[in-house]
């Protein structure tokens, strides 16, 4: 052999990769001008795998733990690649990277524009959602040809955007498919969560990343809804329970003067406001409720006093005078008649 190719750096010795951070996803070993020899040692860590690519192709795969002794043997696609002789001593030029096969959580998703949704209680909303998700490369040959190869993408902050935007896909497609009202979306966190994550496996397969968790947050609405909301309930509060609905009211007051960044002064007299407020409308309710069943009782006014008589008083009670006509008698034999009789219904005498 030349002694061109036994001096000291000139081949790798160790090929292997550390990462104590357990955040690198992937990682191409910087090899600068060095050539792998017949002999050379790999080392693939748990929770590794480590990949020859060659001229863009993937050729052998380490996928368990341990120390490899590199020659014919245990690189037998590459030896093919390159025409390898059997136990060749030239030396031999090849992209090794090293994958995690690690769980990557905490992983986060979210909408960046607000997703249009038809309701059955206020038409059509904008809403927006957000949550985490975990993934695991479950396909090396996959992985390495779609994200290596076809879209250039080492850097793991890049692949996780990327992940991400599926993801959001397959969560709006689960929400729309819901239906309802948005206001029952929080009681399906969990059932649009599983059809969102089954969704985005369907599309990730091809691409060996697997979703492994995915859970939702929450999923927003814009704030004038949010108020309307609030303003719903307050009005269905009130209506069923004054006293809960004042305490409502003082909580919101004093919830405002604690936003604002004014002076105290200013907002003592705020919560004030707030309150009063609350006291004015709380004796609104409360003097229809007393007036509503004494229009009902008052039915009839004298015309001679004035004063206020029970529907069935046929004489006023404060002066005697008759509040209603007399009625018509039947010649015969006395018995009152309603307007529209013809005959006596006690005798049966011809009275029209």
């Amino acid at each position: 052999m030349s002694s061109l190719f036994r001096r000291p750096g000139e081949f790798l010795d160790l090929i292997e990769y550390d990462d104590p951070s357990g955040k690198i996803l992937v990682a191409q070993y910087d090899r600068g001008n060095h050539e792998i020899k017949q002999g050379s040692k790999l080392i693939v860590r748990e929770g590794q795998a480590a990949i020859f690519l060659t001229g863009g192709e993937v050729a052998d795969i380490f996928d368990e733990a341990g120390t490899y002794k590199l020659d014919t043997g245990n690189l037998p696609i590459l030896s093919k690649i390159l025409a390898l002789p059997y136990g060749f001593s030239s030396p031999i030029r090849s992209d090794v990277f090293f994958i995690s096969m690690q769980q990557f959580i905490g992983n986060t998703w979210g909408t960046k524009n607000p997703i249009i949704l038809r309701d059955t209680d206020f038409g059509m909303v904008r809403a927006r959602a957000f949550g985490t998700y975990a993934f695991q490369v479950c396909d090396l040959s996959a992985f390495m040809s779609e994200f290596i190869g076809a879209r250039k993408m080492i850097l793991t902050y890049d692949i996780i955007t990327y992940l991400s935007s599926i993801i959001v896909e397959a969560i709006v497609a689960g929400i729309s498919a819901q239906g309802g009202s948005v206001l029952d979306l929080s009681g399906c966190y969990a059932s649009i969560g599983e059809i969102g994550r089954k969704n985005a496996n369907e599309r990730m397969a091809q691409m060996g990343v697997h979703i492994t968790q995915l859970q939702i947050e929450n999923i927003s609405l814009p704030e004038e809804v949010e108020k309307m909301i609030d303003e719903q309930s307050g009005i269905h509060m009130a209506s069923s329970n004054m006293q809960n609905f004042m305490q409502y009211q003082s909580a919101r007051a004093m919830r405002d003067v604690a936003q604002q960044d004014s002076s105290l002064g200013a907002g003592i007299g705020s919560l004030g406001v707030g309150m009063v407020a609350a006291q004015q409308l709380s004796q609104q309710f409360a003097n229809s409720a007393q007036m509503q069943p004494q229009a009902q009782a008052v039915r009839i006014l004298c015309q001679s006093c004035g004063a206020q008589n029970e529907v069935n008083d046929r004489f006023c009670s404060n002066c005697g005078a008759a509040l209603q006509p007399p009625k018509p008698k039947c010649p015969n034999c006395g018995e009152e008649l309603e307007g529209d009789d013809k005959f006596c219904p006690e005798c049966g005498t011809k009275v029209k």
